[in-house]
């Protein structure tokens, strides 16, 4: 029972089941339900027919030449050939501001508008015969994956190069069980942070690992991409196929051509293609455009190297040893050049993280904010070797913050990269990028006030920090460029921003409320920003004290300023289970879901329902003034297995649409999605109790007997279906919390541990120890909370559990959960605490994944090396 700690680190389920029509009969419900999903099914495989049939007889016609055009060069910054050392006794550095005649601004690129019609990928279907499909594993850039396919994927074949083939190609594609591949390739993509160039070379190694001509393959990468919902074409010329790519980002050294103000890349080295055949019909389920920005590193398999440091500060010596991952340097050796915010705001490994954190937190832990600063740009300055790009590589390269640990030397933009960097992560302060002539340099907004040159940006002041200025401190620039034009990249920030969302939402959290963490659970509007949670028992608003009482549960929703100050608050109550799942503003209206049972009561109405979980939805308007609310009408009332759905609804809340999507679909979409005009996608998900504590007394038994004979049983059950044997007793305890309302006592959990394996203690004493501390854990309202006697006491692999920390529980179809942390639970490598956002257990693998920070770093623990050491 080895495993049972890793209970404390449960998150988000909801496990939803649809609600009914209560005018209807059971059997008459039942009856409509399966004929509804009958008809639902069958809707749905003509619709993917009539759109697969219309494109692909589009493919045989109104295909016309195109020109393509290449996109320059990078920016040319060859910096100086020598770049000047700071001496203090010869430099004053004036308190100035640079005159905004000479500024020019570069602003972040926008996305292309693209009308969305949202048709996600529907429930995949069970595997008929494995014989029907074949097995393929990969190496991506050090990491495996396994996939299963079609067989008939090994027969395509493309007999010559004609726009009668290609369509052909995508009829025999079509006819394939190919859903099941892209849920493969979706989860993969979410659990691996991989964005959507990382996306792209993935499903490009996978098509070339099953078919065997180029051709072939670029046309199968080119249907998987569309069936994910990438807008994406195809072009010929002579006799090869290319893909054309549109990306948001301006991407450079790549042919491409321009249609429907897109630019659409061949990402293919030394491509010398002048003109190409291609159409302009997209599919029409493919809308989203590729983004190259990787605001977070993906997560490839360790292959770590060590970079040793050393720079000195203020007369003392400073060695820093760096570890980093070689897997994602070879990922970025594939990258394709683009615009330079792109590498300003991408993130890094938790492998180089951490080695930083190592360092730079004891450093900087006793400084003021200018001092570190300071330290930081020393730091940069004179622990890497310059050298200019030309004269390193021989063609502009511009690194993403983690290359500049692998490479010799660095010039300035890889300097000022990286100081981006470390003043957003250890410094939580907005940077600027300053382009000068020839020359990359940052600017920094700091609360505290300093001399030295800066800049006025929409009234706010950005002091020059030059990581290429040896020993220059804060404020001072060299002196070529004083007087010289400069362009200012405004950059994402990304770090910062979601910062802001959580320390508002630490102010509502402070006053009383609880956040549930789903996605949209606070949203931006006018000045201040609106919040969905749940009430934990009182709050005081404008001298109003609002008291939940004992039987109750409560949602509310807030209008607060851009301090966390509630200005306007409204409630649903209800007497059962009550957790809201999303919130969208539109058109000057607050759109919202969640789920109940029993009733819920909002101002002078009532909504019921008779089964288990019924999901509503309701919109407000700014003012919180109730405009509707009403039951979804999605119900199931029993079912073996997860499923989800999405509902389409208009502005007045009429139902227009339900179809069911596979998980991956759900899991990657907002809760509730704006599909323009006056739609919304409301997005949920149902699931049955686990069979066996369906039949179980656990949940109403006064005796905690009934706990340790549920959990000895149902691990027993998992082993049988080869779950790991440390993992088995873990996966059973987050079941039982996942499926019903409980309540546990620290003792009661132990001595079900200690009955299932007598010699626990010997075996694990610090673990033994840690889980004593436990005083109870709660199961209520699809939140579990975990009390423990000392705060800051429960710690265990870095990984801190304070009292009344809560958590949700979700499972996945494929048996592995889903822990996601609500509050007080928290990680420390070193010195500094971050916030824990998930953990993910995999039901046969000896490995936990926690995602956390604010950039969703991710580091795998091994049980029995970490946990049960």
């Amino acid at each position: 029972m080895k495993k049972i700690l890793l209970l404390l680190f449960a998150l988000i389920s909801v496990t939803i089941a649809f609600a009914q029509n209560d005018s209807l009969s059971y059997e008459d419900f039942q009856k409509n339900y399966e004929d509804f999903l009958k008809q639902e099914s069958q809707a749905f495989e003509k619709y993917k027919e009539d759109r697969d049939t219309e494109f692909s007889n589009f493919l045989k016609q109104d295909w016309e030449s195109i020109e393509l055009l290449k996109q320059g060069k990078p920016i040319s910054l060859p910096g100086p050939k020598e770049i000047p050392i700071f001496k203090p006794e010869k430099s004053n550095i004036p308190i100035k501001k640079v005159p905004e005649k000479k500024i020019t601004e570069i602003k972040l690129p926008e996305k292309p508008k693209i009308q969305l019609e949202l048709r996600p990928l529907p429930k995949p279907k069970p595997i008929a015969a494995k014989k029907d499909y074949d097995f393929l594993q990969i190496d991506f850039y050090g990491t495996n994956f396994d996939f299963i396919y079609p067989k008939k994927f090994n027969n395509l074949k493309l007999s010559e190069v004609s726009e009668k083939e290609i369509s052909d190609f995508w009829t025999q594609t079509a006819e394939s069980d190919y859903y099941r591949l892209i849920e493969q390739m979706l989860e993969y993509k979410n659990e691996l942070n991989l964005n959507d160039f990382a996306f792209l070379k993935l499903t490009e190694k996978m098509a070339a690992s099953i078919l065997s001509t180029p051709n072939e393959q670029r046309l199968l990468s080119w249907f998987l991409l569309s069936k994910t919902g990438y807008k994406i074409k195809v072009g010929y010329e002579k006799r090869n196929i290319h893909l054309l790519v549109p990306v948001v980002n301006l991407m450079y050294g790549y042919s491409y051509f321009i249609f429907d103000n897109l630019k659409y890349y061949v990402f293919e080295k030394d491509c010398q293609i002048g003109t190409l055949y291609t159409y302009k019909q997209d599919y029409q389920d493919a809308n989203r455009i590729m983004n190259f920005n990787m605001y977070i590193a993906p997560i490839f398999e360790e292959n770590n190297l060590t970079r040793n440091l050393k720079f000195d500060y203020k007369s003392k010596n400073y060695n820093f040893e760096i570890d980093y991952n070689k897997n994602l340097i070879d990922f970025y050796a594939d990258y394709p050049q683009g615009e330079i915010q792109i590498f300003f705001d991408a993130g890094i490994s938790h492998t180089a993280k951490e080695s930083l954190d190592r360092y730079i937190d004891s450093a900087i832990v006793n400084m003021d904010e200018i001092t570190a600063a300071n330290f930081l740009l020393n730091f940069v300055q004179t622990a890497f070797s310059y050298q200019t790009d030309g004269e390193q590589f021989g063609y502009e390269k511009f690194f993403f913050p983690e290359e500049i640990f692998h490479y010799k030397h660095a010039d300035c933009e890889d300097r000022s990269v990286f100081y981006s960097y470390l003043v957003n992560e250890y410094l939580n302060l907005q940077v600027i990028g300053l382009n000068y002539p020839g020359h990359i340099a940052t600017a920094v907004k700091f609360n505290d006030k300093t001399d030295g040159m800066y800049f006025e940006i929409e009234n706010e002041r950005y002091v020059i920090c030059d990581p290429t200025f040896i020993n220059a401190p804060v404020g001072a620039c060299m002196p070529e460029y004083v007087k010289s034009d400069v362009s200012i990249l405004k950059l994402n920030n990304s770090h910062l921003n979601y910062n802001k969302d959580d320390q508002i939402w630490q102010q509502l959290i402070n006053q009383g409320l609880i956040r549930t963490n789903y996605k949209n659970d606070i949203v931006k509007s006018g000045n201040g920003f609106f919040a969905i949670g749940n009430l934990q028992d009182s709050i005081t608003i404008n001298g109003n004290l609002i008291k939940l009482a004992d039987d109750k549960e409560s949602i509310f929703i807030c209008y607060c300023d851009a301090d966390g100050k509630i200005l306007n608050f409204k409630q649903i109550n209800g007497n059962g289970l009550l957790i809201p799942t999303g919130m969208l503003s539109k058109n000057n209206k607050i759109f919202i879901s969640g789920y109940y049972n029993n009733s819920l009561n909002f101002e002078n109405g009532e909504l019921t329902t008779k089964y288990q979980r019924e999901m509503f939805i309701a919109a407000l308007d700014n003012h919180l003034n109730f405009l509707w609310i009403k039951n979804s009408g999605a119900i199931q009332e029993t079912t073996s297995t997860h499923n989800y759905f999405n509902l389409t609804a208009n502005t007045d809340g009429e139902i227009l649409d339900k179809i069911d999507v596979s998980e991956q679909s759900y899991s990657t979409q907002e809760p509730i999605i704006n599909l323009g005009d006056d739609k919304l996608i409301f997005s949920g998900q149902f699931s049955s109790i686990h069979p066996y504590l369906a039949e179980s007394k656990v949940y109403d038994a006064k005796s905690s007997y009934e706990f340790a004979i549920a959990l000895n049983e149902l691990t027993q059950s998992f082993l049988s279906k080869k779950y790991d044997e440390d993992i088995a007793s873990l996966c059973a305890f987050l079941t039982i919390l996942e499926s019903g309302k409980i309540k546990l006592k620290g003792k009661e959990i132990m001595a079900a541990i200690i009955t299932m394996n007598p010699e626990f203690e010997k075996q694990y004493p610090k673990l033994y120890k840690n889980l004593r501390d436990i005083v109870k854990i709660k199961s209520k309202n699809d939140i579990v909370t975990i009390d423990v006697k000392t705060l800051d006491n429960f710690h265990l692999s870095g990984i801190i559990i304070n009292d009344n920390a809560r958590i949700h529980i979700r499972s996945s179809n494929n048996g592995n959960i889903q822990i996601s942390v609500l509050s007080g639970i928290t990680y420390k490598p070193f010195l500094r605490k971050h916030k824990v956002n998930y953990f993910k257990i995999y039901k046969n693998k000896d490995k936990i994944i926690i995602n956390y920070d604010d950039d969703n770093d991710q580091k795998v623990i091994k049980l029995k090396k970490d946990i049960l050491k």
